[in-house]
């Protein structure tokens, strides 16, 4: 008999209830830690999830102008390689490899780095062949990645093969390039002053870039420095970049005496010749330029067993490239990162033209890349035509002992 009220169950019936409600929970909670897993993916691609970190300044960039990939040349033929070069931070140099090797490291004017660096480097190959070419510039130790071109060098140039002229492609001016400098786009007369009457000094290729040292007060014409020489081209046949608000007007040298010699004696029947006009030139003093025109030595070292210190040599040329004699100046090495500036030794004086080649013994005492500046004048001492060209770089690579 079954009790009033309640309504008996099989215990079979109560296991299977059991299971289904065991079931329910299960699922329910996996149901819930999908929720909960679906939720903090959310949360991870809102505002709270974590960003990449982005390295500071990242690496220069550079890229060669001209001439074009394949270009062919003859051999002692000069080839002018332009390149421009931009970094957020600033390019402090940049060299020129010849396969693999660097002939030739050229440095904006502004030793702490420009973002915006253009120049051009000019070299002459010596034998026939395939020559690869590599501008690199550098942010202090950091190196970009290298702008390449092949250059093919004939044993003789005949009309046949002659490569057409490159083109100069003159960079934009940029605001920010303190270095003020003249770019020549086809062959220009340097002159010996600001006028068509003064003498040519010599007619100065397509390619070249001169730094800018002077003018006259209407910006008509540019006193340059080209090697040894100082002269002056005409503003309507160059074209300017850089900032160029601080070039002082200069003093124009006195122009050419000219002299005339009287025509001979009127003959009957013999027309009257004109006089002969011969240009004197007055050679005037003036100021000495040094520059450092060369730092040399080993770019690579590999510290001693268990990583004892290297010492190598290296050696500094600079020259006076003005017209006027500098007297006694001192010089200074230093390597960086973390050394102190080294005494270079002092130079009694330098005679416009001549060069003095100073030598110093540097120890490097772990791996890394170094950077070796040569200061020519370091205290200033000597009253030059510009003094942003005083230093000159070289780059050291320290490995560790094998």
């Amino acid at each position: 008999m079954q009790s009033q009220g309640r309504r008996y169950v099989p215990f079979r019936h109560l296991q299977r209830a059991n299971c289904l409600n065991a079931m329910k929970r299960l699922i329910c909670a996996v149901l819930c830690i999908a929720v909960l897993m679906t939720a903090s993916a959310c949360n991870l691609s809102g505002n709270d999830a974590p960003t990449p970190t982005q390295s500071g300044g990242g690496r220069p960039a550079v890229q060669i102008i001209s001439p074009q990939d394949g270009t062919e040349v003859g051999v002692n033929q000069e080839v002018a390689i332009t390149f421009t070069s931009t970094d957020a931070v600033g390019v402090t140099r940049a060299q020129l490899f010849i396969n693999g090797q660097v002939v030739s490291t050229l440095s904006p004017s502004q030793t702490s780095g420009v973002p915006t660096y253009s120049d051009v480097f000019r070299y002459t190959p010596r034998e026939a062949g395939t020559i690869t070419a590599e501008v690199r510039v550098y942010r202090s130790a950091i190196e970009s990645a290298p702008a390449t071109i092949r250059i093919v060098v004939r044993g003789s140039v005949t009309p046949a093969t002659t490569a057409a002229p490159a083109t100069i492609i003159v960079p934009p001016p940029v605001t920010n390039d303190p270095t003020c400098r003249v770019v020549i786009a086809s062959n220009v007369n340097l002159r010996t002053g600001p006028d068509t009457i003064y003498p040519v000094i010599r007619v100065l290729p397509a390619g070249s870039v001169l730094p800018i040292t002077g003018r006259l007060a209407t910006n008509q014409w540019w006193q340059v420095r080209d090697g040894f020489n100082t002269g002056w081209v005409s503003n309507g046949v160059v074209q300017v970049f850089g900032n160029c608000s601080l070039i002082p007007v200069v003093a124009t040298p006195p122009p050419p005496i000219m002299t005339a010699t009287p025509s001979r004696t009127n003959t009957p029947g013999i027309p009257t010749q004109p006089p002969t006009v011969t240009p004197s030139i007055t050679v005037t003093p003036g100021l000495p330029d040094l520059v450092v025109t060369s730092v040399t030595g080993a770019s690579t070292l590999t510290l001693n067993a268990g990583n004892t210190p290297v010492t190598s040599s290296y050696t500094v040329q600079i020259t006076n490239t003005g017209t006027g004699r500098a007297e006694q100046f001192a010089n200074t090495l230093q390597v960086t990162p973390g050394g102190t500036e080294l005494s270079l030794g002092v130079v009694g004086g330098l005679d416009p033209g001549q060069s003095i080649v100073l030598q110093l013994d540097l120890t490097f005492t772990s791996s890394g890349v170094f950077t070796v500046t040569a200061r020519a004048d370091n205290s200033n001492q000597v009253t030059e035509v510009s003094e942003v060209n005083n230093t000159g770089f070289f780059s050291v690579t320290v490995n560790s002992a094998p």
